[in-house]
């Protein structure tokens, strides 16, 4: 996975600051309801529905819990340089 510094500051953010906790909460709530109903499906369709919603949700936890780890290692990394450089002119021979 390509990860910048934006993105880990998103996670951090997610992670630690209080006012995000209604939304940790609500990703762990669908996440355990999906998986609840994993248990109930006899339908193969929504059976593979519920299996990727549940994984979804366990895989955006997950990056919230490495969010730590991922910026210890990113940090005293020089920044990368992210999206369309501007073009530089080249100068003509005369």
């Amino acid at each position: 996975m390509v990860v910048d510094r934006a993105l880990i500051g998103s996670l951090l953010q997610l992670r630690n600051f209080p006012e995000f906790a209604p939304f940790r909460r609500w990703l762990n709530e669908q996440r355990d309801f999906w998986r609840d109903a994993l248990e109930t499906q006899r339908d193969s369709d929504t059976l593979r529905q519920a299996q990727g919603r549940a994984q979804a949700y366990k895989e955006i936890l997950d990056l919230l819990e490495q969010a730590e780890a991922m910026a210890e290692k990113e940090r005293g990394k020089p920044q990368r340089v992210v999206g369309m450089l501007p073009k530089v002119p080249t100068p003509r021979k005369s």
